[in-house]
């Protein structure tokens, strides 16, 4: 059966129409897109301050340490104390070695005519390979105190050691063996200890006009 002419010509007229139409929906939208954009760039301008401050926060480094700084008073003397480290086989001893590291800060914070760094600028330098002499020009400290603990089966030795800044040379260090037991009790033992011998290693400059510099021969306390 031979299609109607007509009805073919009809088809054919439909999908010519159908094709324009979509034709003139696509720049009809696209032209009220540009003409949407235009508006709003008339009436808020261009984001300019924007991208500049994303340009200066992207520029920023992300790991640079900025160490806090308080103004000292007269005769004052400023100590940082280090991460201890841990030696120990045991991952688990990390923690009672920052333990240590932030009792000692409190304690050490409590003596007259010593500043101390804070916490949260001591710890930053965790794991980290920089000089003393260079950690003491960031915190702007004298001293450094540092340590570490390591252990076997039935005892655990703390090693303590105060640093001069200036020299990168001792002034006073010890070793604290204690045996295992609770976690809590022997933290307390050994922060007093370490801060008591450390007061009075450093007696002489407490309340001094000029930092401390290192003796001849630099010796444990008792």
């Amino acid at each position: 059966m031979t299609p109607d002419p007509a009805r073919r010509k009809n088809k054919v007229r439909a999908a010519w129409i159908s094709f324009i139409g979509r034709i003139v929906a696509q720049v009809i939208g696209a032209i009220a897109s540009v003409m949407l954009g235009l508006m709003v760039i008339a009436k808020y301008g261009f984001p300019e301050k924007a991208t500049n401050a994303a340009v200066q926060v992207e520029a920023t480094p992300v790991n640079t340490i900025v160490p806090a700084r308080t103004p000292r008073a007269a005769g004052e003397l400023a100590l940082a104390v280090l991460p201890i480290q841990n030696y120990s086989k045991d991952a688990a001893h990390t923690y009672f070695a920052d333990g240590v590291t932030e009792a000692l800060i409190t304690e050490l914070a409590q003596i007259a005519g010593l500043q101390v760094t804070s916490r949260t600028s001591s710890m930053a330098y965790k794991g980290t390979t920089k000089s003393l002499p260079a950690i003491a020009k960031e915190l702007d400290v004298d001293v450094i105190l540092e340590g570490s603990i390591v252990h076997d089966a039935r005892l655990i030795r703390v090693t303590a050691q105060l640093i001069a800044a200036d020299s990168d040379q001792h002034l006073w260090a010890r070793s604290y063996d204690r045996p295992l037991r609770q976690v809590l009790p022997l933290q307390t033992e050994l922060t007093t200890s370490i801060a008591g011998d450390v007061r009075r290693a450093l007696s002489g400059w407490l309340g001094a006009k000029t930092p401390p510099r290192v003796r001849p021969a630099s010796r444990s306390i008792p």
